[in-house]
């Protein structure tokens, strides 16, 4: 294990596990695929199910690139900025897994290995190093439960997700920065145990991925103030281990998009609010390449817009002529208490692990805190340690602190 003052650092760090998982009131203590397919069909069908969108805007807090994996036609060695139609936007889907992520950590979601931690390649290798999987490390209670992401994000193989992601345009024609090689960080991967899993401190040495130690939780990149650090000055050409140069958007860009759901509860509806309204009625989060290196942090706000259903089928024009839309923008506060109410009735049966869930939110906020960037010497305490170059802290096992212990 590493020295005895000697601490590890990291773009990155983790938001503890719940304890317990959330089930969604359409479990049911459904056992069969069968039971559970019914419970769904009877629980979206229900009275008083809501429908309507949220509108987004999000502005770029730091340079944002979003990338296609090729080159352009223009310079092969330039990947191209998601952009289909031309202009540079940010796609539906890599909001809806950024959204779906903070989604399953507000509302103690089971973590699944497959789909959660590792890509399959990871877990491939980790399974030829370890006797144990990842997932012997993962450690809830009724895991097994349909929690609120199966629910409403939807569950692949018995319904489809009552949620649709919208394309992020931009307000304007968006400004890019110049074109440029990123870094190259010779990071830590999940083989590097001291940080991926949770230790005891003062052991003689750090568990591995074959004791049983838990995983410290969901993976989560710090916001830093990013100045162009981005950018590797002295890379001018293509090489075997960056291909391709970028081109973010910059700082201070805005996009807007929408959520449009279908048939919500209101506690269902009210924790999908309850993410995008979490720093202060706002969102702060990361997205796209380059969140080790500072790019990708976001602000979104957000606004609801209801749609009466019935009324609209009733009246096909409204009272000045128009096509009747039924739509209404409404506050946002009934729908996240009946989410707090639902998470109130959780805890009474268990106290200890309403805690672990409270500290849970409390690392998260932390993490999303961008007054964080503004502290002395910031950049400094989430830097990425290297291999090599006389860091020795990943080589003699320096363990990484808690969320909450980087201030």
């Amino acid at each position: 294990m590493g020295k005895k003052n000697e601490i590890a650092t990291a773009p990155y760090n983790f938001v503890s596990l719940p304890k317990t998982v959330l089930a969604s009131p359409m479990d049911g203590n459904a056992v069969t695929d069968e039971e559970r397919t019914l419970n769904y069909r009877t629980h979206v069908l229900e009275k008083g199910r809501l429908s309507g969108r949220i509108e987004l805007t999000i502005e770029t807090k730091t340079p944002v690139f979003i990338g296609t994996g090729v080159g352009t036609a223009e310079d092969k060695d330039l990947e191209q900025f998601f952009s289909p139609r031309g202009v540079p936007m940010i796609p539906g889907s890599s909001l809806r897994g950024m959204i779906k992520n903070l989604f399953k950590i507000v509302t103690c979601g089971a973590m699944r290995a497959d789909e959660d931690y590792y890509d399959a390649v990871t877990v491939r290798v980790m399974k030829e190093k370890c006797e144990k999987r990842v997932s012997d490390h993962i450690i809830q209670e009724n895991a097994n439960r349909m929690d609120y992401a199966d629910a409403i994000f939807g569950n692949k193989e018995l319904w489809a997700s009552r949620l649709a992601f919208t394309d992020a345009l931009p307000e304007r024609s968006p400004e890019l920065d110049a074109p440029g090689f990123p870094k190259i960080l010779s990071s830590p991967k999940p083989s590097a145990f001291q940080l991926y899993l949770a230790q005891k401190h003062g052991a003689r040495k750090p568990a591995d991925w074959s004791s049983a130690a838990p995983i410290r939780g969901y993976k989560l990149y710090w916001h830093q103030q990013n100045n162009g650090s981005w950018r590797n000055r002295e890379q001018k050409e293509s090489n075997d281990q960056t291909k391709r140069k970028i081109q973010p958007v910059k700082k201070g860009t805005k996009f807007r998009s929408s959520i449009r759901f279908e048939r919500l509860s209101e506690d269902e509806l009210g924790a999908l609010l309850k993410v995008l309204r979490f720093c202060d009625g706002r969102l702060l989060c990361k997205i796209g390449k380059g969140k080790p290196l500072g790019l990708g942090s976001i602000e979104i706000t957000s606004q609801l817009v209801l749609v009466d259903t019935a009324e609209s089928y009733r009246r096909a024009f409204d009272e000045a002529g128009s096509w009747n839309t039924a739509e209404k923008t409404v506050e946002t506060d009934t729908y996240i208490q009946a989410f707090e109410d639902t998470l109130k009735k959780h805890w009474k049966s268990n106290p200890a692990a309403q805690k672990v869930y409270e500290k849970s939110m409390e690392e998260l906020r932390h993490i999303l805190d961008w007054d964080h960037t503004k502290m002395v010497d910031w950049e400094k305490k989430v830097a990425q340690m290297t291999i090599g170059q006389g860091d020795k802290r990943f080589k003699e096992r320096a363990i990484l602190p808690s969320a909450l212990d980087v201030k």
